[in-house]
């Protein structure tokens, strides 16, 4: 039997679908393609136009977000002359709840109110830094160590789940699917206690298998081939209903307990129609499908349709339409696009380039027209946090420096005595044309130090036979008498994305060094060199750290080395 390896649908796009339309109030949009963004209300009524360069987020609570001129993110309040709420942030998201999670600059994830003003803080959870955090649902968000692993705070910061899943899906009808130690996949409730166990999942299908949120009490699991599908639901005690065969689905938005299919004809033509969450076919694959399944479209807005309280917006021969559950036709599909109803009344709809306003029977509610309404199911709910504790790393490099070099090696140790304290140094061949000795240090924050180590002679020498006609190599012997004269310490922060990492890293190893030692003047072209009067070394910055992106390089130089 093949291992299954459980994964997790962790789609943006599928958390943002599970929202309740009626809180979005406002999309973005441009009456004319070469205009700035503005906001119009669900119902045709402009706020404001013209407004931002960069395309806004949806209103929602009475708040957006926006992209300034740097880059980082701003809030405003969604009125006509909007007000800027709170502070810049690199990572934002919308607020569906009274307070969201947002993160400032080199700063860890922080939760701010409607006001803008923050209300706790999450740095580190044991020691170990929070990366990104969700939006709530079910009253938790889902946090991200630097680790990798997930658990669940409350709406006061505090910890209710501790980090231990290596992935984990976001709350939904009081469950959650998780996965732990990478082969024990289980539905935990909002207390952490397991309720079913997921293990027991057929294998058949491939080696990974999937896991969608719950909604309406049904989730939602299938495997991967070439691509994810659903293959089966869970209920919330645990009883799996098998789909019907030689039907495959990749929609995993069942907000509305109703899920998209596909089939295909004799002739290799798709097909979709509409089933319930559990299972049990409501519409015969009839309608004509956008793509085919194995493409790589995971938008909501896809090209089969969407879901809404009362209505399924159908995709039919490259046109979409409106239906009810009882497949009564509300419009034949004549609409090059069509948003979500969010106030259940009225969505913009894309006929001859531009988009109107129009009603569930398809008709126009008035004469004005855009170049471009863009959808709300693109909403950003998890927040990334770009801090980084540089402190950290100068200060494992305090620790590791001592008067005679390092805490490994010291300035003027023999290659004898280097080889003493390495496992795997004992073939000189393995040498012969190497001018140092590489060695892997150990790892910290997920930042890897290497040595490599310069001696006053070759690490190896060759022994020869020679005759008048030739010098043949015949054995290598190690340098053993040679001195250790440099040591470059490498750290590789290879692992790590943040924003603007080069400066930062190099900001921070600057004020180590200017805080804790002397500047030599006697320094070397294109290098920066450093001093303390009880050192047997100096320390030599080379200048092209400044253009190394994961890289940073300091050499300890032996004060008598020329």
């Amino acid at each position: 039997m093949r291992k299954v390896v459980y994964l997790f649908i962790l789609s943006l796009c599928i958390f943002a679908c599970n929202k309740q339309e009626s809180e979005i109030t406002h999309l973005a949009f441009k009456r004319t393609d070469s205009d700035r963004w503005g906001l119009i209300s669900t119902d045709g009524k402009i706020l404001f136009e013209n407004e931002f360069e960069e395309e806004p987020s949806f209103a929602v609570n009475g708040l957006f977000y926006v992209r300034n001129t740097e880059g980082l993110y701003e809030y405003y309040t969604a009125e006509k002359k909007p007000i800027k709420v709170g502070e810049e942030y690199v990572s934002a998201c919308p607020f569906w709840n009274e307070i969201t999670p947002v993160a400032k600059p080199e700063k860890p994830i922080s939760f701010i109110n409607k006001n803008g003003k923050e209300v706790f803080e999450l740095t580190t959870y044991k020691g170990v830094a929070i990366k990104s955090a969700s939006t709530f649902s079910d009253g938790l968000s889902r946090i991200k160590t630097e680790s990798g692993l997930y658990g669940y705070v409350n709406t006061k910061g505090e910890m209710v789940i501790p980090p231990q899943y290596t992935v984990a899906n976001q709350f939904a009808d009081g469950l959650a699917a998780v996965w732990e130690n990478d082969s024990i996949a289980y539905v935990i409730n909002t207390k952490g206690e397991k309720t079913i166990d997921l293990n027991t999942a057929p294998s058949d299908y491939g080696s990974q298998a999937y896991f969608n949120m719950y909604s309406n009490g049904i989730m939602l699991c299938g495997y991967q081939g070439e691509m994810p599908y659903f293959t089966y639901s869970i209920n919330k005690k645990g009883e799996k209903k098998e789909f019907p065969e030689n039907i495959f689905t990749q929609d995993s938005n069942s907000r509305y307990g109703h899920l998209f299919f596909t089939q295909k004809n004799q002739n290799g033509k798709t097909f979709f129609g509409v089933m319930t969450n559990k299972g049990d076919i409501i519409i015969r694959a009839k309608y004509e499908a956008g793509r085919e399944f194995g493409g790589t479209d995971f938008d909501c807005d896809n090209r089969m349709g969407f879901f809404g309280k009362d209505y399924i917006c159908i995709f039919d021969k490259g046109k979409y339409g409106l239906i009810n559950y009882k497949e009564d036709v509300l419009f034949k599909p004549k609409f090059d696009d069509l948003l979500p109803f969010y106030n259940n009344k009225q969505a913009f709809a894309k006929e001859r380039n531009s988009y109107r306003l129009i009603n569930k029977e398809g008709e126009r509610v008035d004469k004005e027209e855009y170049d471009i309404v863009s959808s709300a199911q693109e909403g950003y709910n998890i927040a990334y946090s770009d801090y980084f504790d540089f402190s950290s790393i100068t200060a494992h490099l305090d620790s590791m420096l001592t008067d005679e070099g390092t805490i490994y090696f010291n300035i003027g140790m023999t290659l004898r005595d280097v080889r003493g304290r390495l496992t795997d140094c004992n073939n000189p061949k393995k040498y012969r044309n190497e001018e140092e000795l590489k060695v892997n240090i150990s790892e910290t924050n997920n930042i890897r130090l290497e040595n490599n180590l310069r001696f006053d002679n070759d690490i190896v020498k060759t022994i020869y036979e020679e005759s008048w006609w030739s010098r043949t190599p015949v054995d290598y012997k190690f340098n053993d008498d040679a001195l250790l004269k440099i040591i470059e310490v490498k750290f590789n922060f290879g692992s790590i994305s943040i924003r603007n990492l080069r400066e930062r890293k190099n900001r921070a190893f600057e004020e180590y060094f200017k805080a804790n030692f002397q500047e030599d003047e006697n320094a070397y072209d294109d290098f920066s060199s450093y001093i303390k009067p009880n050192l047997n070394y100096k320390i030599m910055i080379p200048d092209y750290n400044r253009n190394r992106g994961y890289e940073y390089s300091l050499f300890i130089v032996s004060k008598d080395y020329k």
